[in-house]
C-alpha cells in the first residue's frame, strides 16, 4: 500500500506539473500579469482535490465534495490546456486559411464596387464624351502629320474647333504652330489642357471622383493580390489593414452612389484567426472546426493530465481500507 501511495503522489505531482505548465501558457495571452497567481490557485485546487479524493476514498466517505472541487479547478485547467495545445497545432494553418479567405472577400468586394461605380450613368456619359474627344484628337494629329500635307491645315483646325466646342472653357493660350516640326509639342500640350478642362467641368465631378476611386481600388488589388506573401511576412496583422481599407472604399463609394445603388462590403474581422486567446481558440476548435483531429487530440490530452490522478485514486485505493490494511469506519459508505 505504501508503494501505491508513493506512486499515486508521483502521478499527482507530475500531472499537476504538466497541467500547470500548459495552464500558464494557455492563459498568458488572455490574463497577462494575472496569469501566474491564477495558475497557482488552479494548481493548489487540483492538488487539494486529488489529496481529498484519496483520503476520502480510504476513509470510506463520499468523494462527491472533492470531486466538485476538482471539477471547478479542472474546468479552468482544461480550457487553458486546450488553448495551449490547439494553438500549437493549428496557429499556422488557421492563420493561412484565414488570410486566404479574407483576401478573397476583399477582392470580390472591391471588384464589385468598382464595377458599380463605373456603371453609373454620369460616368458612362462622360466616358463617351471623352472617347469622342480622343477620336478628334487622334484625327487632328493624323491630319497634321500627314507626310503628303504636313502641318495643321484647315481640316486639322476643324478638329480643334470641334473639340473646343465641347468644352466650357477651351484652351485659348495656345497658338497653332506654322512649322510642322513643332506640331507634336503643341499637340501634347493642347491634349493636356483639353483633359484638364474636361476634369474641371462641373458635370465631370462624379467621373473624376470615380476615377480616383478606381485607381485606389486597382492599387489595393495589386497590393493585396498575394495572400501567401502576407502569410510569410506580416501574418494576421494584415487583416486590420484590409478591414480599414474595405470600410474606407465602401464609405467613399456610397457617397457617390444613390440610395438604391449602395454597396455593402462583407465585414473583415481583424481578430479572425487569432489563436492563443481562449475565446478565439474555443470558437475555432469547437465551432469552426477546421481540423477535427486537432480539436479531439488537444481536448483529450488537456483533459487526461487533470483526470488521471483521480482515476488512479479510484482504482488504487479501496473504500474503507487504511494504510495498514485494517478496515476503517464503513458505517456510512460514501459515493464510489
Amino acid at each position: 500500500m505504501l508503494v501505491t501511495r508513493v506512486v499515486y503522489y508521483c502521478v499527482v505531482v507530475i500531472c499537476i506539473g504538466i497541467s500547470l505548465y500548459l495552464t500558464y501558457f494557455g492563459f498568458l495571452r488572455t490574463f497577462g500579469e494575472l496569469t501566474l497567481p491564477f495558475t497557482i490557485v488552479i494548481g493548489l485546487v487540483l492538488f487539494l482535490a486529488d489529496f481529498l479524493v484519496q483520503k476520502y476514498r480510504e476513509a470510506g466517505h463520499s468523494i462527491l465534495l472533492p470531486l466538485l472541487l476538482f471539477l471547478i479547478g479542472a474546468t479552468f485547467s482544461t480550457m487553458s490546456n486546450f488553448n495551449f495545445l490547439y494553438t500549437n497545432f493549428m496557429t499556422q494553418d488557421v492563420a493561412a486559411e484565414t488570410i486566404r479567405a479574407q483576401y478573397d472577400v476583399l477582392r470580390d468586394d472591391l471588384v464589385s464596387t468598382r464595377a458599380r461605380l463605373v456603371s453609373l450613368g454620369v460616368v458612362q456619359s462622360e466616358l463617351e464624351k471623352r472617347d469622342r474627344i480622343e477620336t478628334e484628337l487622334q484625327n487632328m494629329l493624323q491630319q497634321a502629320t500627314d507626310p503628303n500635307r504636313p502641318g495643321c491645315g484647315q481640316r486639322c483646325r476643324e478638329h480643334i474647333v470641334t473639340i473646343n466646342a465641347q468644352l466650357s472653357i477651351p484652351p485659348t493660350d495656345l497658338q497653332v504652330p506654322a512649322d510642322a516640326t513643332r506640331f507634336q509639342d503643341f499637340f501634347n500640350r493642347y491634349s493636356e489642357l483639353v483633359y484638364e478642362a474636361l476634369d474641371a467641368e462641373p458635370s465631370a465631378s462624379t467621373f473624376v471622383a470615380v476615377r480616383v476611386m478606381q485607381r485606389d481600388i486597382d492599387d489595393a488589388l495589386t497590393r493585396y493580390n498575394s495572400p501567401q506573401e502576407a502569410i510569410q511576412t506580416v501574418g494576421l496583422s494584415v487583416l486590420s489593414e484590409i478591414s480599414d481599407l474595405s470600410q474606407d472604399i465602401e464609405r467613399r463609394a456610397n457617397a457617390l452612389l444613390s440610395d438604391t445603388q449602395q454597396v455593402s462590403h462583407t465585414a473583415i474581422d481583424p481578430g479572425a484567426g487569432r489563436l492563443g486567446e481562449i475565446v478565439y481558440t474555443l470558437r475555432n476548435g469547437f465551432i469552426d472546426r477546421p481540423n477535427l483531429s486537432a480539436t479531439i487530440l488537444s481536448l483529450v490530452v488537456g483533459t487526461v493530465v487533470d483526470i488521471l490522478p483521480i482515476l488512479v485514486a479510484l482504482i488504487a485505493f479501496r473504500r474503507g481500507v487504511n494504510l495498514g490494511g485494517r478496515s476503517g469506519d464503513t458505517r456510512r459508505p460514501g459515493l464510489l
